[in-house]
């Protein structure tokens, strides 16, 4: 894809992810390309799911066959035996991912259900409180085009093959890398893949004290939830109304609130981003809701910490911070959540020097003359970029790089944490490489 959503005329050709890209859903059409590449590629877990979102809106709100009419009905998982498909399926990737055991398939069903009836009801909340978002969701976002190149390539790449081809492709590739480029080291990554779906399994937590039907009831009608059960029908009428003409105003206030806070952040950025966009997406009743969901999104976004390699923005391989080490040079690169020159955020989105920390092994580099040379620091077009030299080798074979910043709102920013252990006398080291 091209900057913009246009289909690329090479549509086979690897996408840079940062003018190229490798699919509508990460095309940044919510919240826009001219941001720095580091907060492009943050900001593409966000739209993606963003994007996913608004099309099954769409798609449930104008269903004609009926398909989504009953929101408890979900697909059918498979059965627990040791013949299952998912389970099977797995082992076919042994070495390279973990078998999927056939005990753990009704915990991932009740999941799975779970997810997708909150899901349900998110997007039945917009369509009964937010009627005209649908509109501007279709007109703004919705490309037929490329729902009728998604469909044809699932018919063509799926249906029209035969059993034996299907088969062979699942198999995984071969990895035709070096044997010491890639054995050597070990990536630890906990991170969950779905970011909305861990929003709203989250959530489920909290609601499972309701049963689905009375939950399903508190979209149109919030003060159900609130409601007693029991007791004399007039009581129970009377607190209904002081819930909905008393409480109900106060609460969304309080929502409100929340937007210019952080009580419901969590220590995920692309979580905290992707909430700063829902919640005045939902409860927010003037203007542009778009607009307003994008203003509340940048307010709330942190600066990005990475270390200043190519491609920009992508987390570092372990072999490149050992390389690093090795050399004794280690270039980082900060920049503001907001794109370049932004005239209503530009100046409280910048970054607050005074703020910065940067330890190598817990030691402050401006501290440590004897063990480090800041060799360079220069701003670039709002970005801070250091160039920290090693005076010699560092003690010992693990270490650990640690960069922090703040912008001048005094959001804390997506910082940097590389722990790389090298090794001298095995031919196997370690790496973890982890960024909040």
């Amino acid at each position: 894809m091209e900057k913009g959503g246009v289909l690329s005329q090479d549509p086979t050709h690897i996408a840079d992810e940062i003018s190229t890209f490798s699919g509508f859903a990460d095309a940044h059409l919510v919240l826009g390309d001219n941001f720095f590449p580091s907060v492009l590629r943050t900001n593409a877990v966000v739209e993606h799911a963003l994007i996913e979102l608004f099309y099954d809106i769409i798609a449930v709100h104008e269903d004609a066959y009926e398909l989504f009419s009953d929101p408890h009905k979900c697909l059918t998982m498979f059965p627990g035996t040791d013949g299952n498909l998912l389970t099977v399926t797995s082992e076919r990737f042994r070495g390279r991912f973990t078998r999927v055991p056939p005990e753990h398939i009704p915990s991932l069903e009740q999941h799975f259900r779970q997810v997708i009836f909150l899901l349900r009801l998110l997007i039945e909340s917009i369509r009964i409180h937010k009627p005209k978002l649908i509109a501007t969701l279709r007109s703004r976002f919705w490309r037929e085009e490329f729902v009728e190149h998604s469909v044809d390539r699932v018919v063509d790449c799926l249906f029209c093959r035969d059993l034996a081809e299907i088969s062979e492709l699942a198999v995984p590739q071969a990895d035709t890398r070096a044997a010491s480029s890639w054995d050597a080291y070990k990536l630890i990554n906990s991170k969950m893949g779905t970011t909305l779906f861990d929003i709203l399994y989250s959530m489920g937590k909290p609601l499972q004290s309701w049963e689905p039907p009375r939950l399903w009831k508190a979209v149109r009608d919030p003060a159900e939830l609130l409601v007693p059960r029991n007791g004399p029908a007039l009581i129970r009428w009377v607190k209904a109304g002081l819930i909905r003409y008393l409480v109900a105003p106060q609460l969304k206030r309080r929502l409100r609130e929340l937007m210019d806070t952080r009580i419901y952040r969590s220590s995920l950025v692309e979580k905290n981003s992707l909430i700063s966009f829902l919640l005045p997406l939902l409860v927010d009743g003037t203007g542009d809701p778009i607009n307003l969901a994008i203003e509340s999104f940048k307010r709330a976004a942190p600066p990005i910490v990475t270390l200043d390699l190519e491609p920009a923005g992508v987390l570092p391989s372990p072999e490149s911070v050992a390389v690093l080490f090795k050399r004794g040079k280690i270039p980082i690169r900060i920049s503001p959540a907001v794109p370049p020159g932004d005239p209503e955020l530009g100046a409280q989105k910048a970054l607050d020097r005074s703020t910065l920390i940067f330890r190598i092994d817990g030691y402050d580099v401006t501290h440590r003359p004897d063990l480090f040379d800041v060799a360079e620091e220069r701003w670039e077009n709002g970005e801070l970029v250091l160039n920290v030299g090693l005076r010699g080798p560092l003690a010992g074979e693990q270490h650990h790089i640690f960069v922090d910043i703040h912008d001048h709102t005094g959001t804390h920013s997506k910082y940097l944490d590389l722990e790389v252990t090298l090794g001298r006398s095995t031919p196997v080291s370690q790496a973890a490489a982890a960024e909040e």
